[in-house]
């Protein structure tokens, strides 16, 4: 309990809420999918900048003014995509993706301070925080798309059995996929007690997606699975 009311931990769980996006699905508007969406990460990220805000405000942080490569990286991509947006015919400046990107961008710079500050005796607990709840929101997306698949649930795009909160199987698999690579990381590599939750989301990753006939999904799903094994039987390292 004690962790939970962590300050790093909260804002974790609290960073964590733009995830709830992939659940997001309303029949009120022309796309029931990709729009609503939109608008609720538009509203979490909002939330989450402005108590991020008010926590740097009132609190002392002793984060040092740094930047990784990884850094670099992101600010390098995002400045390529402003450029390539200004130069590209028939794409505008106000084109929602771009804005999509930006505020992952932003997201990215400001909960990093929360999870790779200098104190280690906290600083995997975020971490795994984080993890543990995108294990917990792949296992509702499968469990969702099964029930669509048994017509216990409707899929809103009536063409597709499985959609999960996508409707389209492409999309979907394109969501729960990468995730597979979190649920074998922490069961192959944690040594906290939630390695039973990452094994029983990979297993029910792996089981639902013979059923989504997503044929990219499942070469990828392999790499996932002969990368991270390797990683565990060859070069055994401990992420988490």
């Amino acid at each position: 309990m004690k962790g939970l009311l962590n300050l790093k931990n909260r804002q974790a769980i609290l960073f964590s809420t733009t995830f709830i996006t992939s659940f997001i699905v309303s029949k009120q508007y022309t796309d029931p999918f990709f729009i609503p969406k939109i608008f609720f990460f538009f509203f979490a990220s909002a939330v989450f900048v402005l108590m991020t805000c008010l926590v740097y405000y009132n609190r002392k942080f002793n984060t040092k003014l740094s930047f990784s490569w990884m850094d670099i990286t992101v600010v390098s991509f995002m400045f390529f995509s402003f450029i390539r947006i200004l130069f590209t015919p028939g794409i505008s400046i106000d084109n929602v993706k771009f804005y999509l990107f930006l505020i992952n961008g932003i997201l990215y710079f400001l909960i990093k301070p929360f999870l790779f500050e200098t104190d280690k005796k906290d600083q995997r607990l975020p971490v795994g925080t984080i993890v543990n709840i995108l294990l917990i929101i792949a296992l509702l997306q499968v469990f969702w798309g099964f029930l669509q698949y048994c017509d216990i649930t409707p899929n809103l795009q009536k063409q597709f059995n499985i959609g999960g909160a996508f409707g389209n199987p492409g999309q979907y698999t394109n969501f729960i996929t990468p995730l597979l690579s979190f649920a074998l990381a922490v069961f192959f590599f944690s040594r906290k007690k939630n390695k039973i939750l990452g094994l029983i989301t990979a297993v029910a990753i792996i089981a639902i997606l013979p059923f989504t006939q997503a044929r990219t999904a499942w070469i990828g799903a392999l790499f996932i699975v002969v990368y991270l094994a390797d990683k565990k039987f060859c070069n055994y390292s401990p992420l988490l």
